[in-house]
């Protein structure tokens, strides 16, 4: 499986899953040495490449997050059943605006924790 990372803000990385080679540790051990907990998943082939690295990512305990319009499919039909019935099992999956107001609040909720736990001087 080759994963390209797209872009990294606070605990989120953006993942554009592009092919399913091969399975290894490797993205698991980089993401988990950067304290990444929230991975949003995007790409084709959401029946194979983008199912894969999801069962990959949510078996390491990583909370992932897919954007219906950000994925495709060659076959429509097995797209939208993974989509609709496999993909949330594994993944909080939204309509594009849901998703964006759903992250935005979590990294406020994200950034607010951090605050809070941060030792203070003095």
């Amino acid at each position: 499986m080759r994963l390209q990372m797209c872009k990294a803000l606070a605990y989120y990385v953006f993942l554009l899953a592009a092919s399913c080679e091969c399975y290894d540790n490797r993205l698991v051990d980089l993401l988990k040495s950067k304290n990444v907990t929230k991975v949003v998943l995007g790409g084709l082939k959401t029946g194979q490449s983008l199912l894969a690295a999801a069962e990959l990512l949510a078996d390491e305990g990583l909370l992932l997050y897919i954007a219906r319009e950000c994925v495709a499919d060659d076959k429509i039909d097995r797209g939208e059943a993974v989509l609709q019935h496999v993909l949330p099992f594994l993944a909080d999956v939204f309509h594009f605006e849901d998703f964006r107001t759903q992250l935005a609040h979590e990294i406020m909720i994200d950034m607010f924790v951090e605050f809070k736990t941060v030792k203070r001087a003095g």
